[in-house]
């Protein structure tokens, strides 16, 4: 079998093996982090930007999704809202930051309950000599989730693949909660997924959606509860050709995303046997969004492009990948306009896989306009079975 058949088979194995073990960047990413504590009857919600040095943005805190108040164009690393809660009622506070950090713009949205759950009132907690009986403020606690994206191309929709679990946590035992689209998903269990069963959520149609997940329960023997939102961005990817010089020239580029980090591969091959004709271009470990390859093709005829990404977009896995045919005359290069080119630019990695093994017996390489999935949850056993050797690569 050819190298491009192995090197295709990268894109449906290797890209795998980013998913599910964090964040996408080695260094530390501009996060928003928020939490409360009681003073007195009255709930301090603080929201701070982590791992930054600068900011100016806009800061807004709503209560039941209706603005409370708002910080405009704003150079505070940190932010507080405080109200008085009534006791045993529950108030969903959400923060959103939108603005610069570092010269980057960036925009993020977290959720802290605030719950009060004693009868004789409230008061500061770590040890108030001024209380009058305690109340039971739930600690908030960090979620380290992972996420895959995966196109449903029978319904035209979104899935989404998540895992969660509660940071430095021993034992754990709660309800998880995926909010999305005005739809919510209970999961009970120490961890969101697993290693067999992860937590799969339908996103419907369109190309931005925003995940909140929460816990509620108990870690290490204290109640505690903590959020987390995702936002979800399906990005455009574009796939050219062009004759340079006597040269050819195929590349491939993400549009509508703030970061990247994966892999690119980019060949050539016959449009007919979809086997390599020169070498196949693999880039692994890259923050481009864009990459582009120049090759010699010496005989006239027909030849097939194919561009192909995998790894994190803005946080969430995903497998990006297009072709585009093309032809090559004595006088250069022609593009030739591609078939179908409305489908969804996320592929499935499992239906590559498939094509793929039939290729190594003989058969035709995948197609990357074909190989979107046939079921909601296509491509999650591969994608699992990468983890162990993602650990190896993280920490060679």
């Amino acid at each position: 079998m050819k190298r491009f058949a192995s090197a295709l088979l990268a894109v449906a194995l290797g890209f795998a093996n980013w998913f599910p073990a964090g964040t996408a960047n080695a260094e530390e990413a501009p996060a928003l982090k928020v939490g409360y504590k009681m003073e007195g009857e009255k709930a301090v919600v603080t929201a701070s930007l982590e791992n930054a040095k600068e900011s100016k943005g806009t800061w807004t805190f709503s209560v039941y999704n209706e603005k409370v108040i708002e910080y405009t164009e704003v150079t505070d690393l940190e932010r507080t809202y405080v109200f008085q809660p009534e006791i045993g009622k529950q108030y969903p506070i959400n923060v959103e930051y939108v603005g610069k950090i570092d010269g980057q713009d960036h925009q993020f949205k977290e959720q802290v309950i605030v719950e009060v759950n004693n009868n004789q009132g409230s008061s500061q907690p770590g040890g108030n000599d001024q209380n009058n009986g305690s109340s039971e403020q739930k600690e908030q606690v960090e979620l380290v989730l992972d996420a895959a994206l995966f196109p449903n191309e029978e319904v035209g929709t979104y899935e989404l693949a998540l895992f969660g679990h509660i940071k430095d946590a021993k034992k754990v035992d709660g309800t998880w909660t995926v909010e999305t689209g005005g739809k919510k998903h209970q999961f009970k269990g120490a961890v969101l997924g697993g290693k067999e069963d992860p937590a799969y959520i339908s996103l419907g149609k369109g190309n931005r959606f925003t995940v909140t997940v929460s816990f509620s329960g108990t870690v290490d023997g204290k109640q505690v509860t903590g959020s987390k939102t995702l936002e979800v961005n399906v990005p455009v990817f574009k796939v050219d050709y062009e004759a340079v010089g006597g040269k050819h020239k195929l590349s491939g580029k993400i549009e509508g995303a703030k970061n990247v980090e994966g892999d690119w591969i980019i060949g050539v091959a016959d449009p007919e046997t979809y086997e390599e004709v020169v070498k196949t271009l693999e880039v692994t470990g890259s923050k481009n969004m864009a990459m582009s390859y120049e090759f010699e093709l010496k005989k006239a005829g027909e030849y097939l492009g194919v561009v192909m990404f995998g790894g994190y977009v803005d946080g969430v896995f995903m497998i990006l990948g297009d072709e585009i045919p093309f032809e090559v005359t004595g006088k250069g290069g022609v593009k030739k306009p591609s078939e179908g080119k409305d489908h969804s630019p996320v592929l499935n990695p499992e239906e590559g896989k498939k094509q793929l093994d039939e290729a190594k017996k003989g058969g035709k390489l995948p197609k990357t306009a074909t190989t979107h999935p046939t079921g909601a949850a296509a491509g999650l056993a591969l994608l699992i079975g990468g983890l162990a050797l993602l650990k190896l690569r993280r920490t060679a």
